[in-house]
């Protein structure tokens, strides 16, 4: 499954969060970089959800048209069977 969309950042340093969570209670943040630099810019955001044998890889892909993509990956991590869930990536303007 991939989601997908443009998105325009300003200058400055973000943290980014990979997060899933379930219909009776959040399994919480699987993934965290602090301290990220981007520059000005209209960016390509991916964000994938890839199966395995009981267990779910999460990647985010952010690119620039200008250089190369910055791939920010999660750990492997369990899904249960039943239930609804949730999963995304996140970017946090944290400073310039």
């Amino acid at each position: 499954m991939v989601r997908s969309t443009p998105i325009y950042l300003s200058e400055g340093r973000y943290d980014w969060e990979f997060r899933v969570g379930v219909e009776h209670g959040s399994m919480g943040t699987k993934a965290l970089r602090k301290d990220l630099h981007l520059v000005d810019g209209t960016y390509d955001w991916r964000c994938y959800l890839t199966p395995g044998d009981g267990t779910y890889t999460g990647k985010c892909v952010l690119q620039r048209d200008v250089g190369g993509p910055a791939v920010l990956q999660s750990k492997s991590f369990h899904i249960p069977a039943d239930g609804r869930w949730t999963w995304g990536g996140l970017l946090n303007r944290t400073g310039s």
